[in-house]
């Protein structure tokens, strides 16, 4: 079984040294301690570097062959063909149907393609620099958007596409399906709630009869993951909450625990000074750089925790395709193209970043106007509503762009599974309309129908279900309360408040001199034209600035490894020297 892999497809002459020697340094640079070198009969070499056995990944037919990497969440996440007919040898790849499993692909000087599960190996090998562009994406929106990732040229491959190359007709990138079969698959989508539940209640029961461990929250989504388990018959035997024992979703996992006689682990936030540089830069490297340094360090630490307890874990992931995620009381504001850019301020851009202050004023504002600018172009695409808009955005930019990174990164410490990402349920959730999304309401009552017990126990954030006018009404009101005051933060730029362990992570990482001068670096790069002044400031302050400073932290970590990895190749051959990442 593959447990973790990485690929790297590549001109068999990109790097004129010996091949083996080149791909063991290649699969040392993956932190895979197994590979396979072949040739794809097109001028390119495929290494594929992986941990556990490859028999079931590799298979071959005459003089075809093909790599499908089993990954979480569907049963298939990569999966690369290759022809050697002599007439014409090709080779396409593929990944996962929401794109969770993340695929980059870049150009050289030659025009020949690059492709890799790394972007900063796509980045050393064709010479690729840091993105202000991305940069700024993950400061204002906290993830990329579209195929952006932290280097110019280097692309991320969206959900229903494909990459390929012919011998005679190049490199390709194109659609994995035609608009009538998009449209047969959304003809033969559940149609009701009962059709997905029914789909995916044995992914739950057999996790749970295996012993997968349950992420439990006080919030919707996992509680809907245990009732249906509870409904078929089954429940797990451990449950664990992220948190202290007066966080709210700690006390309320704590009572649905009890209530079902489930084996409850509290696990506090803890930060380890000695081991959480190296942590986070284990963990942001993983995710392709795409995780913030700061929301993510403490995370191998707390896996490592629960490794003598569990080796898989089963959690909610994806239930909030199916609520209304963006909707507020701005949403009226959307319907303007007059005003569409205050809503992005205010739902979709994080509150107190300063922009102007990290790159002045002139390139600030420009980059911030990119970025609204980008944001809108895809809300605007072919959606009758603009709630509907706010739902797709959610499904193809957050869901793969900030979900996927993370929990691909995640499953190098365990085996995750998150069956609300799996095909029966996105694709319910597609037919739901705004007022069935809008606060929770849908998996609340389904909750409630699977198992009524547990969903009289309250919710996190003051919700509950709500049978009667009035406390619906009651529900509303503070509903609108709460949303108003968010927007008015963020209106005004008041910072919200941090992730849950990000501030202490940041007060550790700054006292590293190696992260401090990481940082510091990116303010030299003059592609990204990063104020010191700022720079310093923050980290003068770094739990003011936890945000800014993991987004900052994980960029320069991916520009040191994209020039680590030149140099390495570089020493390989004494040749003409490979174009280092600039």
């Amino acid at each position: 079984m593959i447990r973790r892999a990485e690929l790297l497809i590549a001109p068999w002459d990109a790097v004129p040294a010996d091949p083996e020697e080149t791909a063991r340094c290649l699969a040392r640079s993956l932190k895979a301690p197994q590979f396979e070198l072949r040739a794809t009969g097109s001028g390119h070499t495929v290494l594929f570097a992986y941990e556990g056995q490859a028999d079931a990944a590799v298979t071959s037919d005459g003089g075809d062959w093909s790599i499908t990497e089993g990954h979480w969440p569907e049963p298939v996440g990569l999966r690369l063909s290759v022809s050697s007919e002599p007439a014409d040898p090709s080779w396409t790849i593929e990944i996962d149907h929401y794109g969770l499993r993340p695929l980059y692909f870049g150009l050289d000087r030659r025009r020949q393609p690059v492709v890799s599960t790394r972007p900063e190996m796509v980045a050393a090998l064709i010479g690729s620099r840091l993105s202000a562009q991305a940069l700024a994406e993950q400061l204002l929106v906290g993830y990329n958007l579209e195929n952006h990732c932290a280097f110019e040229d280097v692309f991320r491959l969206r959900p229903q596409m494909r990459l390929s190359y012919e011998q005679w007709r190049g490199f390709r990138v194109t659609p994995t399906q035609s608009e009538a079969t998009s449209r047969r698959d959304a003809e033969q989508a559940p149609a009701t709630s009962e059709q997905w539940i029914e789909a995916i209640t044995p992914t739950i029961t057999e996790a749970f009869d295996a012993g997968y461990a349950l992420e439990l929250s006080g919030g919707v989504d996992s509680r809907l993951v245990l009732a249906i388990g509870l409904h078929a018959g089954v429940k797990p035997r451990l449950a664990f909450t992220l948190g202290s024992d007066h966080d709210e979703d700690v006390q309320i996992a704590q009572l649905i625990c009890d209530r079902y006689e489930i084996d409850h682990l509290m696990l506090p936030v803890e930060i380890d000074p000695t081991r959480i540089a190296a942590d986070a830069y284990d963990f942001v490297m993983r995710s392709g750089f795409a995780a913030n340094a700061c929301g993510y360090a403490w995370l191998p630490a707390a896996f490592e925790q629960l490794s003598s307890r569990r080796t898989a874990q089963i959690g909610g992931g994806g239930g909030e395709c199916a609520s209304g995620f963006y909707y507020g009381p701005a949403d009226f504001l959307g319907a303007s193209r007059a005003l569409d850019q205050l809503w992005v301020r205010a739902r979709l851009f994080k509150s107190g970043v300063e922009m102007t202050e990290m790159f002045g004023r002139t390139r600030g504002r420009l980059l911030s106007a990119d970025v609204t600018n980008t944001a809108l172009r895809i809300l605007r695409e072919k959606h009758s509503t603009w709630r509907e808009a706010s739902d797709a955005f959610y499904l193809t930019q957050r869901v793969p762009n900030a979900g996927g990174p993370v929990l691909c990164a995640s499953a190098c410490w365990y085996e995750p599974l998150q069956p609300l990402l799996h095909q029966p349920h996105i694709e319910w959730t597609r037919s739901l309309t705004p007022s069935q999304r809008a606060h929770r309401r849908t998996q609340m009552s389904l909750i409630h129908q699977l198992d009524a017990a547990l969903g009289e126990i309250r919710y996190s954030g003051g919700r509950a279900y709500a049978r009667t006018s009035a406390a619906k009404l009651r529900q509303r009101v503070c509903r609108f309360s709460s949303a108003a005051r968010k927007i008015r933060r963020r209106l005004a730029d008041h910072r919200a408040a941090p992730d849950q362990g990000a501030d202490l992570s940041a007060d550790a990482l700054v006292q590293n001199e190696s992260v401090r001068e990481a940082i510091r670096d990116l303010s030299e790069r003059p592609e990204l034209n990063v104020r010191r002044e700022h720079v310093e400031r923050m980290l003068a302050t770094p739990s003011l600035y936890e945000h800014e400073l993991g987004v900052l932290l994980s960029t320069a970590w991916a520009q040191q490894t994209a020039q680590a990895i030149a140099r390495q190749l570089h020493s390989l051959t004494s040749e003409a020297p490979l174009r280092c990442a600039a």
